[in-house]
């Protein structure tokens, strides 16, 4: 870029020099037995100086230039040089401005075109003189208004493949991201279903003559995985859906809608009581109100919440507190286990890190660590993400 300017600049330069020797080479040519005048010199270089700042202010530098030729043209007589100078200033901020410009620009150089016929005093001047010079300095001024309309359209024209190049890129994402999801299926959907089948073979088989508390395991292995497998296609139709574009009103967008109910997190909490603990559900949000994204990132920040209590916290009771004001939706997970002895960073583990960007997503807050004698996640979600704040989107990547 510096390359560029100092190359502008230098070429701005030149034409001001160019256009003062051409005023005085002029001169000299159209009055042999004159000499230069000092008077002379000073406006020749003044309109060199006012067309070298063509490009910085071209409607300062256009109107100076004009006025200096024309009050040039009774000293030097050069008007071959002026009408040159007056072309090359008129292109410019043709080229710089908009159309209109252009048409006022042009208007405005035919007054001063006869005008400048009348200060030249030459022996040719009459009509065919100027018609001549008006035709010249205004195809000056479309030649600068094709340039900047052929930049502007070669501009577009690159834009427009870059728009093409960037949505080809994102058919070929979105086309490996189904192609994951259908492999994860595949693969996933098939161990969870044989998961299933052989909890429940082995459910029924021992529903008689072995210990009850195997055959509540068992159970519940099978309703953890056919719960699995219901969310692993569900979370494909959502990847799929997201992908084609369908609209938000789909079964699914429904079902995220009405997951952060007493019923939903009744159905987390069946494997902790199925060990033992003591599950307290306190409040129900009116999930009527709640916008599909909200209900979604708040069940599953309870879900992952329950799941690290059922994992490591050696709990025997867990609370769970679900509060919907007219402003925001409080969501705590509190239980009475070892935990941790100091606060856990989002950093810690992928859990944290899910629940936290669900909650940051819509510019909600959640924080997790020891209090009140075990493990507290305390999380806080906008009853209204706040506008151009787009809820997470449900992924198998």
């Amino acid at each position: 870029m510096q390359l560029g300017a100092s190359r502008d600049r230098l070429a701005d330069a030149l034409i001001g020099v160019a256009a003062a020797a051409g005023l005085l080479v002029d001169h000299a040519l159209s009055r042999p037995g004159d000499a230069t005048t000092p008077w002379q010199v000073l406006i020749a270089v003044v309109t060199g100086l006012a067309l070298a700042g063509r490009r910085r202010l071209p409607v300062t530098s256009f109107a100076v230039t004009v006025t200096l030729v024309l009050l040039g043209l009774p000293m030097l007589h050069a008007t071959r040089a002026a009408v040159t100078t007056t072309m090359v200033a008129a292109a410019t901020i043709a080229h710089q401005g908009p159309r209109k410009i252009s048409v006022v620009v042009g208007l405005a150089l035919v007054p001063c075109v006869g005008l400048g016929v009348v200060l030249s005093r030459t022996d040719d001047a009459g009509w065919a003189t100027f018609v001549a010079y008006t035709v010249v300095v205004l195809a000056a001024v479309a030649a600068g208004d094709a340039w900047r309309w052929r930049q502007e359209t070669t501009r577009a024209r690159a834009a427009a493949l870059q728009a093409r190049q960037a949505a080809d890129a994102q058919a070929r994402y979105d086309a490996n991201r189904l192609r994951l999801a259908r492999d994860l299926h595949d693969s996933v959907g098939h161990a969870l279903v044989a998961i299933n089948t052989q909890a429940g073979v082995a459910a029924h088989l021992h529903s008689r003559d072995a210990d009850p508390g195997l055959v509540d395991a068992l159970r519940e292995i099978k309703l953890a995985s056919a719960v699995a497998l219901d969310e692993l296609r569900a979370t494909v139709r959502a990847l799929r859906t997201d992908v084609r574009g369908t609209t938000s009103g789909s079964p699914l967008a429904m079902e995220a809608g009405s997951a952060l109910t007493a019923e939903g997190i009744e159905a987390l909490s069946r494997p902790l009581r199925a060990q033992g603990l003591v599950v307290e559900i306190v409040g129900s949000p009116a999930t009527a109100a709640i916008p599909a994204g909200v209900a979604e990132a708040g069940y599953r920040i309870v879900q992952e919440s329950l799941t690290n209590v059922l994992r490591h916290a050696s709990a025997t009771r867990v609370r769970v507190e679900l509060d919907h004001g007219p402003d925001a939706v409080g969501i705590v997970v509190h239980d009475d286990g070892l935990g941790r002895s100091t606060p856990v960073t989002p950093k810690a583990g992928h859990g944290l890190v899910g629940m936290t960007e669900r909650a940051e997503a819509l510019g909600g807050t959640l924080t997790a660590g020891p209090g009140a004698g075990g493990w507290l996640v305390r999380a806080r979600l906008p009853a209204v993400p706040p506008a151009g704040v787009n809820p997470p989107a449900i992924s198998v990547l």
